[in-house]
């Protein structure tokens, strides 16, 4: 990236991934708030707006303060709101249906193994 050093491009980058996990947690209230539609909405929006930042402000210039980093903390916190809301709503989804929380758990108490229906 713009001559930049494996450690420094990890570095300029760190900063979208290192605002994920925060928002992630932070989404919660958000999502009982609004709705997990509304909030994933909101966080594939936001992505878009910081995909258009970059297409926008990057050149082949390095100016990575200026024109990268607004962009990529934009996209860190459309990940930090759509991503768990999505799996949030996913996994909320299979418990619904009755299926098991993971691929190779036993079925939910009560309900019976469709794993034993395979030849």
């Amino acid at each position: 990236m713009w001559g930049y050093s494996a450690i420094g491009t990890g570095l300029a980058i760190a900063p979208g991934p290192l605002v994920v996990p925060v928002l992630a947690v932070a989404s919660g209230p958000v999502v009982r708030r609004l709705g997990a539609g509304r909030t994933a909405a909101a966080g594939c929006l936001l992505c878009a707006g910081g995909l258009v930042r970059w297409a926008v402000a990057l050149g082949a210039a390095p100016h990575c303060a200026a024109a990268f980093l607004p962009g990529m903390l934009v996209t860190g916190v459309s990940v930090g709101f759509a991503l768990p809301t999505f799996v949030g709503a996913a996994a909320t989804a299979l418990h619904r249906a009755g299926s098991p929380p993971g691929p190779r758990s036993r079925p939910w108490p009560g309900r019976r193994d469709p794993s034993s229906e395979w030849p």
